[in-house]
């Protein structure tokens, strides 16, 4: 993956997010192949085990209240998503953000699915405006494996918030996600809310400090990889997250 480093990690550090990424076609494809072939889990319950094939008839064949489904742990029974861990495009570009060597922190393939929920359904499928603590500093690379517009799931975040945030959201941290998504944009300026659309393929990389969601799906299901590195090695605790 070719990339241009001291751009990318620029562009992070003023704006939240880098936009451009891309997976060649024939790994989005191998990607595909897994998630069709392997068991996720519905809302991340390992309880619920569930062979999503991909459908689009999202509502005639999921179990009740199947807000999302997620591969977990099975994430990492992907060859493809173990190259892509160690690729080093994107490990450059984790260790020039970081400033030092990248830990790789997890892993995560997950559909969300067009299913309304009320406010504490959409926090817990990350669906509300939050911001991640994992470290002192780290970064989440994200690519989807479907297309994605506004109707189907689009990545959204507030520019620039990952610095210069309001003292109390500061000091609630990541309690932040309790409170209404209207709240949170009376704080920012609006122009900074960016919503990330593009075809299968289309990847970006964030600083997770920053405000951030992923939108409801409306009418058609999302399948998103993504894969997070930190300065500090605390284990691969962060296997189930989203956004």
């Amino acid at each position: 993956m070719a990339v241009a480093i001291d751009a990318i990690a620029a562009t992070i550090e003023t704006d939240s997010c880098y936009q451009g990424l891309q997976l060649p076609e024939d790994v989005v494809q191998e990607l595909l192949n897994f998630a069709s072939s392997t068991v996720g889990y519905i809302n991340r319950d390992s309880k619920r085990p569930y062979p999503y094939k991909g459908t689009e008839k999202v509502g005639v064949d999921l179990p009740e209240n199947s807000r999302v489904c997620s591969y977990m742990s099975n994430t990492m029974l992907s060859s493809t998503v173990k190259k892509l861990i160690e690729d080093p495009g994107i490990l450059a570009i984790a260790a020039k953000f970081l400033g030092a060597p990248p830990v790789h922190m997890g892993s995560e393939i997950s559909w969300s699915f067009p299913v309304a929920g009320n406010h504490l359904q959409q926090r817990n499928a990350a669906q509300v405006f939050h911001y991640d603590l994992d470290d002192y500093r780290f970064i989440k690379f994200f690519f989807y494996l479907t297309d994605v517009d506004m109707s189907s799931g689009a990545h959204t975040y507030i520019r620039g918030t990952h610095k210069g945030k309001k003292f109390l959201h500061q000091l609630i941290s990541t309690r932040c996600a309790d409170i209404d998504d209207e709240k949170i944009l009376e704080c920012y300026d609006a122009q900074n809310v960016v919503n990330v659309c593009g075809k299968a393929g289309f990847g970006f990389v964030e600083n997770p400090l920053c405000f951030h969601r992923g939108t409801l799906p409306t009418e058609k299901p999302r399948l998103m990889l993504q894969l997070e590195y930190t300065i500090n090695d605390y284990g691969n605790i962060h296997e189930i997250w989203g956004s």
